[in-house]
């Protein structure tokens, strides 16, 4: 199997990976848990395996770092990565779980409105027009009954504008001296502290789960945590431009598992909108002509 192929099985199998959290979220919620708590043990699970990786790999565990970049990864975890699991996971419970997905995944349009106003970057015409084309995506979303929800759809608006902002300031914010694998430890220990403390502060904190309940959250953490790898491993193999193309299997999984496992039910305007969107990220991901 040459590089490009692995590569791009590297990248379907990681956003299809992610696809598959609606569905460990939902089975979580119906064994005692709910999203908070589902985010905060994701975060825990996965931390065995980050600093395994960092064993493995000849780096130390607690690298030494500034204070000013501990206050950046503070900030990368609270205003991105983190929130953004807060925000996705609280979503699914007012809506189809494949349609908040969806939504989510306009992610990339808000990177390039975010460089464009803090940054100065220039929004081509490709950019103008998927966005526009997911002002309509999004207008088929809107609330005509039971299955769409206008908090759900404001909720996973405000995730992919969180995780805009994570991978726009990863990018921007003078991270050089901190490799992946450290950064991903680090980020996964302050998005468990942040998690610990909204769980306290909301009252959402139980340890009342069934056997279940513990085992899906032991396996979703290792699910997501090998997706974030196996990303890592497709970028570096095909590029971001073609990861991020075929990143778009994430929400198709989403959709499918919440049909096919979930009984969500999704009108045909709402896969119109899906399709829109779709569409405009796939649009927006093609390299652009030399």
């Amino acid at each position: 199997m040459n590089q490009k192929r692995k590569g791009d099985l590297l990248a379907i199998l990681s956003a299809c990976m992610f696809g598959l959290s609606p569905l460990w979220v939902t089975a979580f919620a119906r064994g005692g848990g709910n999203s908070m708590m589902m985010a905060l043990l994701r975060n825990i699970f996965f931390l065995p395996v980050s600093a395994f990786l960092l064993y493995r790999s000849g780096q130390p565990l607690f690298q030494k770092l500034p204070r000013k970049t501990l206050g950046k990864i503070l900030l990368l975890s609270a205003g991105g990565s983190g929130l953004t699991q807060l925000l996705l996971f609280a979503s699914y419970s007012f809506m189809a779980s494949g349609v908040c997905t969806t939504v989510h995944f306009i992610y990339p349009l808000f990177v390039f409105l975010l460089g464009a106003v803090f940054y100065g970057e220039k929004l081509s015409r490709r950019s103008i027009l998927c966005l526009a084309l997911c002002m309509v995506g999004l207008c088929c979303f809107y609330p005509r009954g039971g299955e769409i929800s206008m908090t759900g759809l404001i909720i996973a608006l405000a995730s992919g504008l969180t995780y805009a902002f994570y991978m726009v300031y990863l990018d921007k914010g003078g991270f050089e001296g901190i490799s992946p694998l450290q950064m991903q430890f680090w980020l996964a220990l302050c998005n468990a502290g942040l998690m610990l403390i909204c769980c306290m502060v909301s009252g959402n904190l139980t340890f009342d789960l069934t056997p279940t309940a513990w085992l899906l959250g032991i396996v979703a953490s290792q699910v997501l945590g090998f997706g974030v790898v196996l990303c890592q491993m497709g970028i570096k193999a095909i590029g971001a431009g073609r990861a991020a193309l075929l990143s778009t299997f994430e929400p198709i999984t989403s959709l499918v598992v919440g049909v096919l496992f979930m009984q969500e039910h999704l009108d045909p305007i709402a896969i119109l909108g899906a399709a829109i969107i779709l569409a405009s990220v796939t649009i927006v991901s093609l390299p652009e002509k030399a």
